[in-house]
């Protein structure tokens, strides 16, 4: 199953104009061609217009209120039709929020703009929030490749070949993580344009949180991990320890753990 996609007024309005037409005329043409059934039970014609309409309701309405009332099934569309509708409507989202519309004013590249807003608030983020992301990233991080990992990692443009990858790990995933994803990066992106306080460590609960994550993971694995994270680190060892700091990060006690995921982002 792929994520719900909101539903628009319009949309109902058009298919229930569609359903009542074809619906009555069901409901005139019924009795025509079963003339002896329609005399037996009178409200056969009825009930014919009624199933009619509802179908026509469903069948003209879509994927919309079909991913919406039926997580998905009976839908014409395919899985990755949903899916990059699921995008337009988040794009459209941001488009209209009045905040983040005034932030991308003077760029013409509001895709690169956004995932700059995106990364760019994460340490604005609150420490629910930064836990909730960190789940995120660690599942979707798990499915793509190195260069793909590393690609959201630094948050730079995708290539064509990852954003195949991306579409691919998100239609793998289960029903609803697409819009928690995306809900994280919009309350990223709003943390940024509002300047919301940086919670950033102390330099005390800095050094309190190596240990933490030394005991968790080993002397020599915790090395490799600050190497991957450090300057001139390869894709490979870069994903490697973003992948790691996002699954071990939330199952130490805190504040190790949100001190890690403010560092490591």
């Amino acid at each position: 199953m792929t994520p719900h996609v909101p539903l628009h007024s319009e949309d109902y309005v058009v298919a229930a104009i569609f359903s009542i037409i074809v619906g009555v005329n069901a409901l005139v043409l019924f009795p025509r061609v079963v003339p002896s059934l329609h005399r037996r039970l009178k409200r056969a014609a009825l009930i014919t217009g009624a199933i009619v309409s509802v179908l026509t309701f469903m069948i003209v309405i879509e994927t919309r209120a079909m991913d919406h009332l039926f997580g998905g099934y009976f839908s014409f569309k395919t899985p990755l039709e949903r899916l990059h509708e699921h995008f337009a409507e988040f794009d459209e989202k941001m488009a209209r929020d009045p905040e983040i519309r005034r932030a991308l004013e003077s760029t013409y590249d509001w895709g690169m703009k956004l995932r700059t807003l995106s990364r760019l608030g994460v340490e604005r983020l609150d420490d629910a929030t930064l836990r909730r992301r960190a789940r995120v990233m660690s599942v979707l991080l798990s499915r793509v490749s190195e260069h793909a990992c590393a690609t959201i990692v630094k948050g730079s443009s995708p290539t064509a070949s990852d954003q195949a990858e991306i579409e691919e790990a998100l239609l793998r995933l289960e029903a609803g993580f697409v819009a928690e994803w995306m809900q994280v990066l919009h309350e990223s992106m709003l943390a940024e344009v509002r300047e919301l306080p940086k919670n950033a460590p102390t330099d005390e609960e800095r050094i309190a949180a190596g240990p933490a994550l030394e005991a968790k993971l080993g002397k020599d694995t915790a090395r490799r991990l600050i190497a991957g994270l450090s300057e001139g680190a390869s894709d490979s060892e870069r994903c490697w320890a973003m992948k790691t700091i996002y699954a071990v990060a939330p199952t130490l006690p805190e504040p190790h753990a949100t001190v890690l995921l403010r560092d490591f982002r």
